[in-house]
This record gives C-alpha cells, structure tokens and sequence, in this order.
C-alpha cells in the first residue's frame, strides 16, 4: 500500500533541487582552473580562490543528484574524460611534496590541522571514488603506515605514535571542546589514526565517554549533542561496530526534529544523516521498536527538515550555510565575505539531506538531475573554452 503522506513529502524536498539549483553550481565553476568557488564573493574578491573542499564536494553534488554516475561511460551518464583530468590537474597540483598534504595555495599558510586533514581526505576520497586517480607524491596515510616521515611530518603525527599519545591528544580535545568541535577534529584525523592502527583504541576511548542515557558525547540532547554523533558515528562504521547504545540515540532523534532549530546547514543534515550512518551499518537489523518508530516518523523527518531547508535559501537561489548568508569562514580560514548569498559547503549539506531522506525512507536514490548530464557539461565546456580562449 503506498504511503501517500511519505510520497507527499518526498515531492516537496525534490522541489528544492529545481535547475535553477544546478544552474547556481554551474556559477560556481572557474573554467581557468578547473575548479569550484565556494560562493560568488569568494569570486568577485581577489584574495580568494577555487578551492580543494569546494571543487570535492561540486562532484560530490552531481553523484549524489543522479547527474553522473560513476561507474559509467560519458555517454552514459558519466564525468567526462577531459573534466576528470581537469579535476584531477587542479587536485594534485595542491599537493605538497614534502609532507603529502593537500592545501589551497591562498590558504597555505593559514591552514590548522583539521583544515589539512580535512581537505586530504576530501581529494583522496575523490581520487578513489570519482576520478579514479593516484596522487603523485605519497599521502601523509602512507608515509605514517611506513614510518617515513620527515621532521615536519613527524611533529605533525606526534599524537598517532602510540595509544598513550593518542589519549592524551583526546584528552586534550574533551576538556576544552564540545563533541561538535572536537569530533570535527578527530573525524578529520580519522584516516590518520587508521593508518597508525589506532583506531580500536579511538573506539574505546569514545565507549568510555559516551552519555548512556542519551547516547550522545554532551549532558543535554541537544543540537551540539547531535552534531557531535554525525562527527563521531563514523568511527563504529570504520571499525565495523555497532554504535553504542544505538536505540536510545535513535529515539531521541527523531523526537528531536520534530521541533528542531537548526542554525546552519550542517545542524539541518546532522539529525538525519547521524541516524542514517547508525543504521545503516549495524551488523544486524535495527530493532523491530526503532524500524516501526522510523516508519511513523520518517514522512514528518523529512517535512520538517525541507521547511528549515527553505530557511537557507538566497537571493541568489542557492543554500548559505547561515540563514543571512555564506559562512565566511570555515575551520579557521576566510572563504567568503559572508553576503547573503549561497555556497557550496552549504548546497552539499542539503543535498545530504535529500539523499538521507531517500534512504531512510527505503526509497533508494532518486537520480534527480539525471536528464541535465549533457547540458551541464555543455555549459561547463562553454565556460572552459572562453577562459582558455579555445
């Protein structure tokens, strides 16, 4: 029997990723380069630049929106070739030979050390799962795996060379930081600590700290508590466990969006992307309680998420992480001037939020932009060929 009020509420999240969405991204793009800004005062303002985290998250979009597939041929619905190299040229020319991060020149000597984690890890994940290409020089991951590193690198990984480092780095972080901040820390570090093998112990310090009664890092269940799980849940995925205490966390969350305020884009996916990357990698089925309660409250889930999506959208008709705008900064560095205007960050975010809807609903994906593959490429084309003047 269809669940009509399930149909209802998956047409109106469709509705917020009309062409004119696509259109915006396709703005975005800086056909000298190769890459992605991040919002349209990043490009207008001189000291800024396509970046690393944009131009990742822009393939990130058009897979998850149905409008390339990659394990495709371009004339099925692919990236192609020539877009695949462009990409791969922007990517590994950021990285640097000496310790194998990749880093935006503008933001070089800025960059903390989440910020070049975090961008190390987009590119890698683009290399393997997109474009399908190697970086040139060894990644920071192998130079640890073979213990290779130089004096930099080594001050840099000083906290992976033994549990007792490793804890007192987490240490560190739980005392001067709520589970948002430093599970955004850690999780950008996770490939790190895989690749020193210290991911069993990460998964029980996290058991250790873990709130039983609510299944999150914080005293209260609140927007920080489930922003913090998004950030740390992906630690049970990568060690194949089940995340701890996951039915107390599960009900609490969808009881949370039924009121929920989110004040940026991540706090709009976090709710359901959290819930979706704990149920989806339980080494056995959810709970018959927490499948009947998804299955009472996933329409309502996606209702009320869509209508705070609407709260994000700009005059110029894409997402800002803020409600006024572009974030202006992200992890320590300036990206933007902050207008009320869209960015990238944020349009990924929400279309995490799309994606998630349609797998907690049991929908699977839903290849929305699948009918534009050629006419983004053709204005993609377009926009290389006049700034290469070809």
């Amino acid at each position: 029997m269809k669940n009509v009020k399930l149909s209802r509420a998956l047409a109106e999240i469709d509705k917020e990723f009309s062409k004119e969405t696509l259109d915006w991204l396709i703005g975005m793009y800086d056909g000298e380069s190769g890459g992605f800004y991040y919002s349209q005062s990043s490009i207008d303002t001189d000291r800024f630049e396509p970046d690393i985290e944009s131009t990742t998250q822009a393939l990130s979009i058009l897979t998850k929106m149905g409008l390339c597939h990659t394990d495709r041929s371009e004339d099925n619905g692919g990236f192609p070739e020539w877009f695949k190299e462009d990409i791969y040229s922007f990517l590994a020319s950021r990285q640097d030979e000496g310790d194998g991060y990749f880093y935006d020149p503008v933001y070089r000597l800025t960059a903390n050390k989440a910020k070049k984690e975090r961008n190390t890890a987009f590119v890698l994940n683009c290399f393997d799962n997109y474009i399908h290409k190697k970086p040139i020089y060894p990644t920071p991951m192998q130079r640890l795996k073979d213990k290779k590193t130089d004096a930099k690198a080594s001050t840099d990984t000083a906290m992976y060379e033994s549990r007792e480092s490793l804890y007192a780095w987490l240490e560190e972080l739980y005392a001067t930081k709520n589970s948002y901040c430093w599970g955004s820390d850690i999780s950008a570090a996770r490939s790190m600590i895989t690749a020193a093998g210290l991911l069993p112990d990460t998964v029980e310090w996290l058991k250790a700290k873990q709130n039983t009664e609510n299944g999150t890092w914080e005293k209260e269940f609140d927007m920080t508590a489930v922003n913090g799980v998004l950030k740390i849940s992906g630690f049970f995925y990568s060690a194949t466990e089940s995340f701890p205490n996951y039915e107390i966390y599960a009900r609490n969350v969808i009881e949370f969006t039924k009121t929920f305020s989110p004040g940026s884009a991540a706090h709009a996916w976090n709710p359901m992307g959290s819930l979706r990357v704990i149920l989806n990698n339980l080494p056995t089925p959810p709970t018959d309680e927490i499948s009947d309660m998804l299955k009472s409250g996933i329409a309502d889930m996606i209702t009320n998420t869509t209508a705070k999506m609407r709260e994000f959208r700009q005059p110029d008709r894409g997402f800002g992480y803020g409600r006024r705008g572009s974030s202006r900064i992200s992890n320590e560095v300036e990206v933007s001037l902050g207008l009320p205007e869209g960015d990238v960050n944020a349009l990924a975010l929400m279309v995490l939020v799309h994606a998630e809807a349609y797998e907690l609903s049991g929908q699977g994906e839903r290849n929305l932009w699948e009918e534009y593959h050629d006419y983004f490429f053709d204005a993609i084309k377009e926009k290389r060929s006049t700034a290469k003047g070809v």
